[in-house]
Parts: C-alpha cells; structure tokens; sequence
C-alpha cells in the first residue's frame, strides 16, 4: 500500500482527475478496493471514485482536512475512522470536508444481514443458506458482542474519554473468547469480568472513582443517543475474526480476512450507510457526496 505523503495530496488528486469525480482522503487502507466498491454503490452511476487516497494515521488526515483551502474546485471529502471516540464523545473541532464513520471502521459497514447469510453459504458449500446460518449461528455471534464483550470496548472508551492512552489501554480482545475444538467461539464470562475489573481499577487509580463514574454515564448516553449497538463499536476486525472462527467451528472454510471483507463487501446493500446528495455550484454542475454513516465534527 502507497501511503501519500501530506505535501503530495493535492497532486496524486490531480493525477487521479481522470479516474474520480471526487477526492476522497482516507486513513490507511488494509483492504483494497472497499471504499470504493461501497462509495461509488451509493453513487449509483452519478460519479465514480476509482481509487480513494489513502494519507495515514488519522491525524494526518484530519489536519490535512482542516489545511485543505478548497483550491481547485473539486469535490474533497476527508473520512476516518469512528474508532473509541464514537462512543468516548471526545469533541473535536469541525471542518465541513472531514467526516468520521458512525462505526468503529469500515468493516464495521459489512455486518448486514442479507451479507452475512450469503457469506455462511458460500462458507459451507453443500449446505443450503438457512441451514449454513442455523450451524455459524449469527445470533449467537451477535449475543455475544451485543451482550457481553461490548462492555469491554465501553470501559476503553471511558479511559480514552478520560484521555488515558497506555499501553494497559489498548485493545486486545482474543484473551476475552475461549476456544472449543481449536476455533474460538464464544466470550468467557470470567475472563471478561476479570479483565473489566482490572481495566476498571486501573481508571479509578490513574483518575478518581467520581471521575470514572461521570465519564462512563458520559460514554453509555452517548450510545443511547447515537442508538448504537454492540456490533457498530466493538472493533471491525474483531468482528469479523469472530465470524470467521465461528464459520471454522461450523467446520466451514475459515478464508483470510481480506477475502471474507471483499465478500461482504461485495454482497452488502450499503445504501443504508450511504447516501448522497447533489450540490450545484457556482459554476456548472458539482457532484458532493454526503456519508450519511458519517457526521461532520
């Protein structure tokens, strides 16, 4: 992968004219191909984006977000990741071009129902759709991280509010799941509680007891008020390491996780993420695209 240093942006967007409608600046990109797969899904033929442009670490997007002078007149869209400032409510100052997904990441957006199904087909070959999804038991995955390891990903988030960011903060979720038959498939409720704990302890003794009480009233309102689940905020590589064991506990074909995400990708509707919208500019017709899975800082 090209990461693009901050001075060359304007002129790989230039050299990418010819290919997109739209600049769209991005972090480092793990999978190739989803954003655009996705975006221009939305798009519908409107515009296209052949290639986002990946700038970084999230900082230098946003800070080449907020330098960008809109020089040039094209359409340039900045997105990051929601990461633990989705539910950690961390204000931000805002610039109309920088946006943040309404999820963890990207393959946060793939978790769809109608993608899932036809991923567990095509996971189990000689089973029917109903019965490949009965024996991967997406419920069950759901359950465990709308139910219990969520609480893991919220007690970081309270330590990020609380702008606690060592290495004890980190996120590791393997040790939360216990294995059965090599593939791990379903949350241990005992090392989650001891790891809560400890996590718990360690905030209370870096900050104070009020103040770990009043950041976690903060960061359970904000995902009452954004309506989130489980599946929106807990790690989207995560999330999808855990379908991926689970389809192997289902004795299914266990797939790279490029491979499982370029499937999803490729099956998801997206539109319910999506959503764009047409601006006329001052000049001729300009096409912007709006994420409605993102909000602007």
């Amino acid at each position: 992968m090209i990461v693009y240093p901050r001075r060359s942006r304007r002129a790989i967007g230039r050299l990418m004219a010819p290919y997109n409608d739209i600049d769209i600046y991005v972090e480092d990109i793990t999978y190739v191909g989803v954003y655009e797969r996705l975006i221009n899904r939305a798009l519908a033929g409107r515009a296209k984006v052949t290639k986002v442009i990946p700038l970084g670490p999230r900082d230098i997007v946003i800070s080449a977000a907020r330098d960008d002078d809109g020089v040039g007149g094209r359409p340039r869209l900045y997105i990051v990741d929601g990461d633990l400032d989705l539910i950690a409510s961390i204000r931000q100052r805002s610039h109309k071009n920088l946006h943040r997904l309404r999820v963890y990441s990207v393959e946060n957006l793939l978790f769809e129902q109608n993608a899932l199904e036809a991923f567990c087909a095509f996971a189990c070959p000689g089973k029917v759709t109903h019965d490949a999804v009965k024996e991967i038991d997406l419920d069950h995955i759901r359950d465990e991280i709308n139910k219990k390891a969520y609480l893991y990903i919220v007690a970081l988030a309270v330590a990020r509010r609380l702008d606690l960011r060592d290495k004890a903060f980190s996120i590791h979720v393997v040790p939360l799941f216990d294995s059965k038959n090599g593939k791990f498939t379903h949350v241990n409720n005992e090392k989650l509680r001891t790891t809560l704990k400890e996590l718990i302890k360690q905030i209370q003794e870096k900050t104070s007891v009020s103040a770990y009480k009043k950041a976690k009233r903060e960061v359970l309102r904000s995902i009452e008020i954004k309506k989130l689940q489980g599946t929106e905020f807990f790690p989207g590589k995560a999330l999808l390491w855990f379908l991926n064991e689970r389809v192997g506990h289902a004795k299914g074909t266990s797939l790279q996780q490029k491979l499982v995400v370029s499937y999803l990708a490729d099956h998801c509707n997206a539109r319910a993420g999506f959503v764009v919208g047409q601006a006329i500019a001052s000049v001729g017709a300009c096409l912007w695209v709006v994420i409605c899975c993102c909000y602007g800082w």
